[in-house]
């Protein structure tokens, strides 16, 4: 069950680190932090 949240929530941060590489991706450190506690969230 760890294992399994561990590797969905790494994924989640991977596709954010994705975004934030494209030229129109997130940016803003409130959106990133936004988006790491619905990741967080959704998968606990």
């Amino acid at each position: 069950m760890k294992t399994q949240f561990e590797t969905r929530f790494e994924a989640n941060l991977e596709k954010i680190s994705i975004a934030l590489a494209k030229k129109s991706g997130t940016k803003s450190l409130d959106k990133v932090h936004q988006r790491t506690g619905r990741a967080k969230a959704y998968l606990s």
